[in-house]
């Protein structure tokens, strides 16, 4: 009769600790599923949102580094987009600032027709003025 219950008690304890094994590794097997479908969610949408390099423009940018009341700036173009950035010295005046970023929006819609154009002025790291033409090319 002892027997009968040190058996009967050995297999609901192995029972017992073989299911609860197995949902411990149910759960971790769930986890890492969890984040290899997380990891690859993210490399599907990484790869969706590359963005075409930086194509500078070394003629306006050396035209921009030129100007008076300038730091320096840079002209380029990244995907449907023509970039002007310019760095504005301290004390230069607001209608200064409006003249050189309608100027260089010229520049940019006669050398990218097609493209849309943002340019950016920055003083003491405030934008001070920023443009932005869309192309209205319709397909």
């Amino acid at each position: 009769m002892k027997k009968i219950v040190y058996l009967v008690c050995f297999t609901i304890l192995a029972v017992t600790v073989s299911g609860c094994s197995l949902i411990g590794k149910s759960k971790e097997d769930s986890k890492k599923e969890k984040t290899r479908q997380t990891k690859v969610t993210e490399s599907k949408n990484t790869d969706k949102v590359k963005e075409m390099p930086l194509i500078k423009n070394k003629e306006l940018t050396n035209q921009i580094k030129k100007e008076n009341g300038l730091y320096g700036g840079q002209v380029y173009v990244q995907n449907n987009y023509a970039i002007a950035t310019m760095v504005v010295k301290k004390g230069v005046k607001r209608d200064r600032i409006k003249s050189l970023v309608n100027e260089y929006s010229e520049k940019l819609k006669n050398e990218y027709k097609g493209k849309n154009i943002n340019i950016q002025a920055v003083q003491n790291g405030k934008n001070m003025e920023n443009k932005t033409i869309l192309n209205d090319k319709k397909k």
